[in-house]
Protein backbone atom coordinates (compact mmCIF):
# COMPACT_ATOMS: atom_id res chain seq x y z
CA UNK A 1 0.00 0.00 0.00
CA UNK A 2 1.27 3.48 -0.87
CA UNK A 3 1.08 5.85 1.80
CA UNK A 4 -0.01 9.65 1.43
CA UNK A 5 3.65 10.69 1.85
CA UNK A 6 5.09 8.58 -1.09
CA UNK A 7 2.31 10.24 -3.01
CA UNK A 8 3.14 13.20 -2.66
CA UNK A 9 6.82 12.49 -2.74
CA UNK A 10 5.81 11.97 -6.60
CA UNK A 11 3.76 14.99 -7.15
CA UNK A 12 6.69 17.27 -5.71
CA UNK A 13 8.89 15.04 -8.04
CA UNK A 14 6.30 15.21 -10.65
CA UNK A 15 6.57 11.89 -11.59
CA UNK A 16 2.30 11.49 -11.84
CA UNK A 17 -0.35 13.22 -14.37
CA UNK A 18 -3.32 11.20 -12.40
CA UNK A 19 -4.37 10.34 -9.29
CA UNK A 20 -7.40 9.09 -7.11
CA UNK A 21 -6.70 9.69 -3.03
CA UNK A 22 -10.88 8.27 -2.79
CA UNK A 23 -11.89 7.63 0.40
CA UNK A 24 -8.53 7.83 2.15
CA UNK A 25 -9.66 9.79 5.29
CA UNK A 26 -7.43 12.59 4.11
CA UNK A 27 -8.58 15.34 6.62
CA UNK A 28 -7.78 19.12 6.64
CA UNK A 29 -3.94 18.41 7.35
CA UNK A 30 -3.38 15.83 4.50
CA UNK A 31 -5.03 18.64 2.00
CA UNK A 32 -2.97 20.85 3.17
CA UNK A 33 0.34 18.83 2.70
CA UNK A 34 -1.06 17.83 -0.73
CA UNK A 35 -1.80 21.73 -1.82
CA UNK A 36 1.87 22.17 -1.04
CA UNK A 37 2.76 19.68 -3.40
CA UNK A 38 0.04 20.78 -5.86
CA UNK A 39 2.05 24.41 -5.81
CA UNK A 40 5.12 22.21 -7.26
CA UNK A 41 3.85 19.83 -9.75
CA UNK A 42 3.17 20.47 -13.79
CA UNK A 43 1.89 17.36 -15.12
CA UNK A 44 -0.77 17.02 -12.57
CA UNK A 45 -4.10 16.68 -14.79
CA UNK A 46 -6.61 14.76 -13.08
CA UNK A 47 -7.14 14.18 -8.97
CA UNK A 48 -10.12 12.80 -7.09
CA UNK A 49 -10.24 13.23 -3.84
CA UNK A 50 -14.20 12.50 -3.16
CA UNK A 51 -15.02 10.42 0.30
CA UNK A 52 -12.49 12.15 2.30
CA UNK A 53 -12.94 13.92 5.55
CA UNK A 54 -11.38 17.78 4.01
CA UNK A 55 -12.89 20.27 5.79
CA UNK A 56 -13.23 24.39 5.28
CA UNK A 57 -9.68 24.89 6.46
CA UNK A 58 -8.45 21.65 3.68
CA UNK A 59 -10.89 22.70 1.17
CA UNK A 60 -9.87 26.50 1.27
CA UNK A 61 -5.99 25.37 0.76
CA UNK A 62 -6.47 23.06 -1.71
CA UNK A 63 -8.56 25.74 -3.73
CA UNK A 64 -5.68 28.29 -3.38
CA UNK A 65 -3.54 25.77 -4.59
CA UNK A 66 -5.62 25.22 -7.74
CA UNK A 67 -6.10 28.80 -8.02
CA UNK A 68 -2.70 29.04 -9.40
CA UNK A 69 -2.07 26.57 -11.73
CA UNK A 70 -3.54 25.37 -15.04
CA UNK A 71 -3.76 21.92 -14.02
CA UNK A 72 -5.89 20.12 -13.02
CA UNK A 73 -7.94 19.50 -16.03
CA UNK A 74 -10.11 17.79 -14.33
CA UNK A 75 -10.64 17.58 -10.31
CA UNK A 76 -13.14 15.26 -8.43
CA UNK A 77 -15.13 17.79 -5.77
CA UNK A 78 -15.61 16.99 -2.68
CA UNK A 79 -18.22 17.93 0.10
CA UNK A 80 -17.12 20.25 2.90
CA UNK A 81 -17.18 18.75 6.52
Amino acid sequence: MTTLNEILNQIRNNSIASISLYGNNIGDSGAKDLSEALKLNTPLISINLGYNTIGASGAKDLSEALKLRTYPKTFAAFSVM
